[in-house]
């Protein structure tokens, strides 16, 4: 059973786009669309950083905003933000948060 996501305040938003415009793509989400590997290397990636940027392959079969929200669904992640293919995510870490949000 997963907890409950709270949802970010716009100043929050604001706040993780910026941190966000510094990161490359960590998660790579190709054709085969949203898979285990995919949900387990984005959950590590989480865990470790909070913050993770990704990107929808053009020849994704479910289109680039399907297959996010899926993802985010799957981890119970906020979507930061959606800029074309590509995504920010934003999950505080359970027991030890590195990002303090305004």
């Amino acid at each position: 059973m997963s907890e409950p996501k709270a949802e970010l305040t716009n100043p929050q938003k604001r706040f993780l786009i910026k941190l966000g415009m510094e990161l490359d793509a960590s998660i790579w989400i190709g054709k085969d669309g949203v898979n285990d590997g995919i949900i387990k290397n984005t959950r590590a990636a989480l865990l470790a950083h909070e913050l993770v940027k990704l990107k929808v392959n053009q020849n994704n079969e479910d289109g680039p905003s399907a297959a996010i929200d899926s993802l985010a669904s799957a981890l119970n992640a906020e979507i930061v933000q959606v800029i074309g293919r590509t995504a920010l995510l934003y999950k505080a870490h359970p027991e030890k948060p590195k990002l303090r949000l305004p």
